[in-house]
């Protein structure tokens, strides 16, 4: 369900994040102002890799790609997090942190959607 309530999520023109469902009540949103990340790139195998932390949440992070082709859930650093698989075979890992407010992802471009269960195996909390 929360996979479906991120993905029915859009932005409006003033920048805050709107759900057309009249059974949910928002009871405060964010906008994109207050949207901060930070990223480390990393090369593998000739390909960029980047490892970020934002505080968008699993909203933020679906809604800045522009499509999604299939989500599955997948275990990373020992929290149940999201494969995202986006139509041009470009496959990102996103998971929350110990930080409520903070997720995590790992973005490549689709040379690298063969090796991202090996990608994501490797990470481990610190």
């Amino acid at each position: 369900r929360l996979v479906e309530l991120t993905l029915a999520i859009h932005v409006g023109g003033d920048g805050t994040p709107t759900i057309d469902d009249p059974a949910i009540t928002a009871i405060g949103t964010r906008t994109s102002a207050d949207y901060k990340s930070i990223r480390q790139t990393w090369t593998l195998n000739g390909q960029t890799l980047d490892l970020s932390a934002t505080n968008g949440g699993l909203a933020r992070q679906l809604n800045h790609l522009s499509a999604v082709s299939s989500i599955a859930e997948i275990t990373i650093a020992g929290n149940g997090g999201y494969r995202v698989t986006l139509p041009n075979g470009q496959v990102n890992v996103i998971w929350p942190t110990d930080d409520p407010t903070c997720w995590a992802s790992i973005t490549s471009g689709p040379a690298l959607a063969s090796m991202v269960d090996q990608i994501a195996a490797a990470v481990v909390h610190t």
